[in-house]
């Protein structure tokens, strides 16, 4: 009897054990996996440096945030509400920075495929550049899209976020665009 007691307990033990590893399993391949940035590791930019990306003149305007894009990034894709948003200046403001006191920013789009490729696909997206360039990201040292690196009127780096950004990522670009920094 009591064997038997032993071997049910056991046999509940594993089955516990097999049904809280499928739980785990299950949750960290099918949950999205944003990633954001502290503007401190390898994925993007050094701050401070200055971009030279022909094709893309910073100097039209006080800051240029710069879409660096793919057309074959599903977080690229996973983006475009935020990119949509951003772009056609939903917070109030058709101008981002001019709000509260900053400077004029313009939007730019670096796509690492062919130009027409790139056009059609940020079309398709209901995404419109002034600006929109054919560029690999690593000629702007970024290792992953999308990126989204806010530059001066020289091209000097002063932030960047990497990745899909999780709603405090989206905050903290807005925050950027809209106070000067």
């Amino acid at each position: 009897m009591k064997r038997r007691h032993l071997n049910t307990a056991s046999d509940i033990a594993l089955l516990l054990v097999a049904v809280l590893i499928c739980a785990v399993l299950i949750r960290d391949f099918t949950r999205p996996r944003p990633v954001s940035n502290p503007n401190e590791n390898s994925q993007g930019p050094q701050l401070q440096s200055t971009l030279h990306l022909q094709g893309i003149d910073f100097s039209r305007s006080d800051r240029t945030l710069l879409f660096v894009l793919s057309t074959q990034c599903p977080y690229c894709r996973a983006s475009e509400p935020f990119y949509r948003e951003l772009t056609s200046g939903l917070h109030g403001n058709k101008e981002p920075g001019n709000k509260n006191g900053g400077s004029k920013v313009q939007f730019a789009a670096a796509v690492s495929q062919p130009l027409p490729e790139a056009q059609a696909y940020l079309r398709e997206a209901g995404l419109s550049f002034p600006q929109v360039v054919s560029a690999p990201p690593e000629a702007l040292n970024v290792s992953g899209t999308p990126t989204l690196i806010l530059a001066d009127k020289k091209g000097k780096v002063l932030r960047y976020w990497v990745g899909k950004l999780p709603t405090e990522g989206e905050i903290r670009v807005m925050e950027a665009l809209e106070g000067g920094s």
